[in-house]
């Protein structure tokens, strides 16, 4: 990278403002800006997290790494944490986003239909 200039520059735009946030830490962060849910998520039994567009998906995708399926569902989320359904519904109602199936706030837990 360049000089300070550069820098200066790179921290005016957005890409600059996203830079400089991956390097707080997460409690900084989430009071900077609000955490949602990006997509759908399933834990193996030996922890590994498995992202997808569906559920459907990840289990798809556990069966071909021919790892143990959990039964923990949840969802990755805007600061890459794996949050479960209800968890995952809270930050949707907190950040002000509705699901995109009802068109309404999300009642006790998320569902990947309501994502998109």
């Amino acid at each position: 990278m360049g000089g300070c200039s550069s820098i200066g520059r790179a921290a005016n735009s957005k890409e600059g403002r996203m830079m400089w946030v991956r390097f707080l830490p997460a409690p900084i962060i989430r009071r900077i800006m609000k955490e949602y849910c990006i997509c759908a998520a399933v834990k193996t039994k030996d922890g590994i997290v498995v992202r997808g567009h569906r559920h459907g998906d990840c289990y798809a995708t556990i069966l071909k790494m021919q790892k143990e399926v959990s039964r923990e569902q949840g969802f990755v989320t805007s600061l890459n944490r794996f949050v479960t359904r209800e968890e995952g519904a809270r930050l949707q109602n907190e950040a002000d986003i509705k699901s995109v199936y009802t068109k309404r706030r999300i009642n006790r837990a998320l569902f990947s239909e309501d994502l998109y």
